[in-house]
């Protein structure tokens, strides 16, 4: 079983490691390089004021959706389960696609539409319902004996979340806020209809760079998304796990 399970990973992580071997083509076609090698592809990406405009508005709207989610779905968490708790779950449960056609006339009466931060919120749409999936999870670990006793000995309700619930909770808040970072960096269909030529993300960008021609660029940029989703989701839970002590 543990044969098969690694030959299942394996299998996953092929196309990661195919276009990250891509990315160093020389040529102009995605092809894998034998003999000669290049970074010509990653000078490019980072020289190339729109390929390097996208990959920063991505770590932004990933940064701020992450930020939406947690303020959104950690106090939903925190409340005892009712119908909001529900609604929270839409998000789940309706495609991106008819997500994003829902949002677009929103954005557009609130005249957030084609911004980072119109970006920001309908991202962090999506992130809400996995925070607080996260966090309904983590609670459900935490003694109630724990938290009666902080409140007998005098805390405040603040002083209980701030010192008792969220170090009890932080593996589960940071691994709901991770899950959100990368949904947020990734999502290409709420971004399609939300996002403007002035708040371009990277997933928007490549699928018409996939579409009309398969540069080694294209490669490039996958390589350093999937390094800067890893990193910004890693930071994430570090940030929040510190104020577990551990």
């Amino acid at each position: 079983m543990r044969a098969l399970g690694w030959l299942v990973v394996a299998g996953l992580l092929l196309p990661l490691v195919w276009a990250a071997w891509v990315s160093f083509a020389a040529g102009e076609v995605a092809r894998p390089p034998i003999d000669e090698w290049s970074i010509r592809w990653h000078v490019r990406l980072w020289t190339d004021a729109r390929w390097r405009t996208a990959l920063v508005h991505s770590g932004l709207v990933a940064l701020g959706a992450m930020a939406v989610a947690l303020l959104t779905g950690v106090p939903a968490a925190l409340a005892r389960p009712t119908v909001l708790g529900r609604l929270i779950l839409l998000p789940l449960a309706v495609p991106p696609l008819v997500l994003g056609v829902g949002l677009l006339p929103t954005m557009h009466l609130l005249g957030l539409h084609g911004t980072l931060v119109g970006l920001m919120l309908a991202q962090g749409l999506l992130g809400m319902p996995l925070v607080y999936l996260a966090t309904r999870a983590a609670l459900t670990a935490v003694p109630g004996e724990v938290l009666a006793a902080a409140r007998g000995l005098g805390a405040t309700p603040w002083q209980v979340w701030w010192r008792v619930t969220l170090p009890l909770t932080a593996r589960g808040i940071a691994g709901g806020a991770a899950l959100a970072f990368v949904v947020a960096f990734n999502d290409f269909f709420v971004a399609l209809f939300v996002a403007g030529p002035d708040a371009e993300t990277l997933p928007v960008l490549i699928w018409p760079a996939l579409r009309y021609s398969v540069s080694p660029v294209v490669a490039s940029a996958s390589v350093w998304a999937l390094a800067l989703a890893i990193s910004g989701a890693a930071a994430g839970r570090w940030v929040l796990r510190a104020r577990s002590g551990e």
